[in-house]
């Protein structure tokens, strides 16, 4: 068994804090502002979180294959151990997609995702098991190998794992033995983030501003000032009374308030921290919820977009890391199915697949494989005629 199928089996009878902990020694994060920039704190930073999670998300839904290559044809190796590793189960306790998930928010957030090994009696993969990139130290021994200590517990003492048993995706930045954190290169405009939106907080909880100044030029009784204040909220007060004409009698006159400036710097605010969160993670700011450049005449070529420019590229990272390190035939390798998210319009689509059947470059099967539909009897060949031909009739035999 190891180290971490015990580690799961444990938490099962005993438990221990999984999230909030990381080494003093390992993460200075406190900024300029005062702000100590936790991965838990960063993410209530609602566009950070949406971010990760959008990312993370996207990669780990996307089938993950093994195939064979047989000659210029590759084939899933629907009978290799690893297939079932991948694609379904990494481990007892996870499915592929929660475990893909996990390790790319870790990549994402620390620039680092780890698993450990667990091999079989013929040094095999087994299982992979996750493991917390704040609670990991990446060195060399003292033969020049990397070699990984990490600490299962707050206050236990670090477990040593040899690079064999370690899956280990870095992000960028990867100098033989770390990527960069992006937590700690974001960490000040997260700090800034956390600022103002405390600031604000306390400015909403202080705030005594009313929404309109009733004046009247007489002064009046406290008697009289209830009663105008009771008239005016009944028939004024709540948004289902908005827009009721106001009578106003005895000389009086009524003044709106409106947002002051600062309150729309607030505002301005918001939509910059949000874009500025788009740019340290990689994303477009429209996946995170930020819509205000997008229309729906361009938000499927955005989607589109973000496949291709956000999405294949760690995919490519996810696959190149899994055949170095899993996969060691030379003709067994893992690939991401991309088909279902790069489609485009559903004319433009089928357009495109119109014209590679006529040209014989797909035959009609491999067309509804990849629209999701079943094959039918007479689509395994390619079409070699126009698609209204029908076949000559037999001529009838004479009698």
């Amino acid at each position: 068994m190891g180290l971490f199928a015990t580690r799961w089996s444990e938490r099962k009878g005993v438990g221990y804090p999984a999230i909030g902990w990381q080494p003093t020694t390992n993460w200075n994060r406190v900024t300029t502002t005062g702000q100590y920039i936790s991965e838990d704190k960063a993410n209530t930073v609602a566009a950070w979180y949406a971010g990760i999670r959008r990312i993370a998300q996207d990669v780990s839904t996307l089938p993950l294959i093994v195939y064979r290559r047989v000659g210029r044809s590759k084939h899933r190796a629907m009978d290799h151990p690893l297939y079932r590793v991948l694609h379904d189960s990494p481990n007892p306790e996870m499915t592929s997609v929660v475990f893909r998930e996990t390790l790319q928010a870790h990549v994402l957030a620390w620039g680092n995702g780890y698993a450990e090994k667990e091999l079989d009696r013929g040094n095999r993969v087994k299982y992979l098991w996750p493991m917390r990139p704040d609670r990991m130290t990446v060195g060399y021994d003292q033969n020049g190998k990397r070699v990984y200590d990490y600490v299962m517990k707050p206050g236990a003492a670090p477990t040593r794992l040899s690079a064999e048993r370690v899956f280990h995706i870095p992000g960028l930045g990867f100098d033989g033995l770390v990527g960069y954190s992006l937590l700690t290169l974001a960490r000040e405009t997260l700090a800034g983030i956390l600022g103002l939106r405390e600031y604000d907080n306390r400015v909403l909880a202080n705030d005594a501003r009313p929404g309109v100044i009733l004046t009247h030029p007489e002064t009046l009784s406290q008697l009289a000032r209830e009663n105008i204040e009771k008239s005016w909220e009944d028939r004024h007060g709540g948004f289902s009374k908005a827009g009721r004409m106001a009578l106003l009698e005895e000389g009086m006159t009524v003044t709106a308030l409106t947002l002051p400036r600062d309150d729309m710097l607030f505002i301005e605010d918001a939509k910059w921290q949000v874009a500025e969160i788009a740019r340290w993670i990689g994303i477009a700011p429209h996946k995170i919820g930020d819509l205000e450049r997008a229309t729906f005449s361009n938000i499927e070529e955005q989607n589109i977009d973000h496949v291709s420019s956000t999405i294949q590229p760690w995919c490519t990272r996810w696959e190149q890391q899994i055949n170095k390190d899993l996969l060691t035939e030379p003709d067994v390798f893992a690939e991401h199915l991309m088909d279902a998210a790069l489609r485009g319009k559903t004319l433009e689509r089928y357009q495109a697949n119109a014209l590679a059947v006529d040209k014989l470059a797909l035959t009609p099967n491999e067309w509804r494989e990849r629209e999701n539909q079943n094959p039918v009897p007479w689509g395994d060949e390619p079409v070699r005629g126009p698609n209204n031909t029908a076949p000559e009739p037999v001529p009838a035999q004479e009698v």
